[in-house]
């Protein structure tokens, strides 16, 4: 009996789903199931979670991996119901509602049609790929010659460059994109080290097309700088002006930094920022 029963365990998801099984194992679980009251109840059950799923796949803009409730169930249920493979067809729809609950979640505004880029990640990446070489630098001198950069390359709004000292140099501008979104990216030199200086408007955030991290939004609304130390050479700041959220990826150490740009030392930091 219990090897039947491991055995209806093993491959009733592949025979639900529609999986190639070999003959043999097909028609032995088939007769299995129409046997028994307790595998037919399995079986149909696992059909209807099967069915709702396709249901809600068109309403999901992120489809459900397929092995996501998989690793759901395995780490909600392991411990209260003592093993998994013991309870997984009896499980699995309530594995599955809850990867339909994670999936519900992750829909954003009906009008959107892709994931809300990090802010924070996206300053990183561009900042290594400045780093590289890989980023594709538009020369600029002035403020005029930047924002008619970026208006000719889709960015809406106007970009504030934040003062600087006489002794960084601004290079040029860029334009950073994921899927069907731009950032502004605005490069700066001083010295050896690069500065590279991004923003978006608030809005943008309260919309969930972009997204920061909590420490660092809670700095911004309460207009106070949140510095990141991202690895040992890279430094991050986020700060709010007017409605804009802007952030900055540099090499230059957080203290002259300030000097440079004159900020006041109140701030709030994550502890790596030194």
């Amino acid at each position: 009996m219990h090897e039947e029963r491991e055995f209806v365990e093993t491959h009733l998801a592949a025979l639900v789903d529609g999986a190639p099984l070999e003959p043999e194992l097909r028609q032995r679980l088939e007769r299995l199931i129409a046997e028994n009251p307790l595998y037919r109840r399995w079986y149909e059950q696992q059909r209807a979670v099967r069915q709702l799923l396709r249901e809600r796949a068109a309403a999901l803009r992120y489809p459900v991996p397929a092995r996501l409730s998989v690793r759901v169930w395995r780490k909600l249920l392991w411990r209260q119901f003592g093993g998994i493979r013991r309870w997984a067809p009896v499980l699995a729809p309530v594995a599955v509602a809850a990867a339909l609950v994670v999936g519900y979640l992750l829909v954003q505004s009906p009008s959107s049609r892709s994931a809300p880029m990090c802010f924070a990640t996206a300053l990183q990446t561009a900042f290594r790929q400045l780093q590289q070489g890989q980023l594709l630098i538009t020369p600029v001198t002035d403020t005029a010659a930047v924002q008619q950069f970026f208006r000719r390359h889709g960015v809406s709004y106007t970009v504030l460059l934040p003062y600087m000292e006489h002794t960084v140099q601004l290079v040029g501008a860029a334009v950073w994109s994921e899927e069907n979104y731009r950032l502004p990216m605005v490069v700066y030199r001083a010295g050896a080290d690069w500065i590279l200086l991004s923003e978006a408007p608030q809005e943008e955030f309260h919309a969930r097309r972009l997204w920061l991290d909590s420490l660092h939004w809670n700095a911004v609304q309460r207009r106070q700088w949140s510095w990141q130390r991202c690895d040992t050479a890279l430094l991050c700041t986020f700060w709010g002006a007017d409605a804009m959220v802007c952030g900055i990826a540099t090499t230059v150490p957080a203290q002259q930094l300030q000097q440079l740009m004159e900020v006041e030392s109140e701030s709030h930091s994550d502890g790596q920022a030194e």
